[in-house]
Order: C-alpha cells, then sequence, then structure tokens
C-alpha cells in the first residue's frame, strides 16, 4: 500500500456482501457496470478539458 495511514486493510467481498460503509454511489458503479458486463475502476476517468480563457 502507498498510503497505509489512509487504509487498515484491503479485502475482497462477494458482490451481495459489500460492506455496509461503501459509498453509495461507488456501490452503485460497480453493480450497475458489472450487471452491463463492463468492468469497473476507480482510476482511469477523463479529465474534463480545461476552460477556454
Amino acid at each position: 500500500m502507498m498510503e497505509p495511514n489512509k487504509c487498515d486493510e484491503v479485502r475482497w467481498f462477494p458482490l451481495d456482501a459489500l460492506p455496509d460503509n461503501t459509498i453509495a454511489y461507488v456501490r452503485f458503479a460497480i453493480l450497475a457496470a458489472l450487471r452491463d458486463g463492463r468492468s469497473f475502476s476507480e482510476y482511469g476517468w477523463r479529465t474534463a478539458p480545461s476552460p477556454p480563457e
């Protein structure tokens, strides 16, 4: 772990038993992506384009 002070542990959970403290929109994204046959990652989001100057 790169930031051990920010994470106590890393664990795998069955999709029907995600931890109660899973953030609602993260839970939705995980389950919707997998339901639709897509992968889910918290990384790789496109950055928004810079506003015009």
